[in-house]
């Protein structure tokens, strides 16, 4: 798994390693074992990039003090542009030669090995526009991330929905991981940018994956460590949380599956479900508004962005209606039977084998 030794520093094709803070020094134990991390990759030919997202704290001096002496390039962006936005920045500042991007998270501890290992499977395969290998996760606690698929219904699914997956073998996914992973450069170098910009968070590694297909490359999880990823530790998850239905309102409307057609009944069937337990069960945590300012946000950025992909020609998971209807009733029920069931995986014609 490993770049033969034989190859000197210059034969390395160059990785330009990307992270993005923002109000990071609330744990600062977590910054100082990720640039440690970074420093301590066993990779000659690499461009550390870090970008202060717009900060309203002191992150900007804490990430200037902890790699002083050591060549990193520190940006600071005088707005928060969200995971996006800090990836595309650092992208613009890159230099022209890189081969490869790594992705890093600020809470993700790089394994060492990780960068040749990457870097040797994308080398070995011209195709390949992006890949991940094994990362843990600090939550769940031990959860294995091994890739990424996306449903015909537009929700995020693990390997551990898919039938017949062996988490030891490598394998196609929709998706890699952005905690953690590696792109070839040629693709966001032709079209200007890596992610696309929406001005809040989502819509950006899932999206990336599809495109990446849809321009005749491929994507795979590869099944050797790479790294730790603490997982919400800058971005609480009610945060994340908060963006979930627009996303998912997003992905069906800018996504082409069989279920696209029904993002209107989706978009009322939560708010009509929200209202009943508001007004008649008197739950005090519903919010029918949520849904339709999520709605609402979703088919505004839809019409500013333009952007129609084709789930199909992705590896990805057939969802039965009868699960996509379910969902139209009840979220919570949902969960429940998707908690103990196993999703077809579809590979497109062309990538059998693969």
């Amino acid at each position: 798994m490993f770049i033969e030794s034989k190859y000197t520093d210059s034969m390395y094709p160059k990785v330009t390693v990307i992270v993005v803070y923002y109000n990071s020094t609330k744990r600062r134990d977590l910054i100082k074992e990720n640039i440690l991390s970074i420093k301590d990759m066993d990779y000659p030919n690499k461009e550390v990039i870090m970008v202060d997202n717009g900060s309203q704290d002191d992150t900007y001096n804490l990430i200037r003090t902890e790699t002083e002496g050591l060549g990193f390039k520190v940006i600071k962006s005088e707005e928060n542009t969200y995971w996006a936005g800090g990836n595309n920045l650092a992208f613009r500042n890159s230099p022209p030669d890189t081969k490869y991007y790594l992705l890093v998270n600020p809470d993700v501890m790089v394994q060492s090995d990780a960068v040749k290992n990457l870097v040797e499977m994308m080398e070995n395969e011209p195709r390949l526009g992006a890949c991940q290998g094994r990362i843990i996760r600090g939550w769940p606690k031990g959860f294995l991330d091994v890739g990424r698929y996306i449903g015909e219904d537009g929700q995020l699914y693990y390997p551990n929905y898919v039938r017949g997956i062996d988490i030891n073998r490598e394998y196609l996914i929709t998706y890699p991981a952005g905690a953690l992973a590696i792109l070839r450069a040629e693709f966001p170098k032709r079209r200007g940018f890596i992610f696309h910009e929406i001005g809040m968070m989502g819509f950006d590694d899932s999206v990336l994956g599809i495109e990446l297909y849809m321009n005749g490359y491929i994507v795979k999880y590869y099944p050797f460590m790479t790294g730790y990823h603490e997982v919400s530790a800058f971005t609480p998850r009610e945060v994340k949380e908060s963006y979930s239905s627009v996303m998912r309102f997003l992905f069906l409307m800018s996504i082409n599956t069989r279920y696209s057609r029904y993002v209107r009944e989706y978009y009322l069937s939560n708010y009509i479900r929200e209202n009943i337990r508001k007004n008649i069960l008197m739950n005090r945590g519903a919010n029918p508004d949520r849904f339709s300012r999520a709605y609402s946000k979703a088919k505004e950025i839809h019409s500013r962005l333009k952007i129609h992909l084709d789930l199909y020609k992705a590896p990805h998971l057939k969802i039965p209606l009868s699960a996509f209807l379910l969902d139209l009733f009840s979220a919570e029920l949902r969960r429940r039977i998707y908690n103990t069931s196993k999703f077809s995986l579809v590979i497109p014609p062309g990538l059998e084998g693969v």
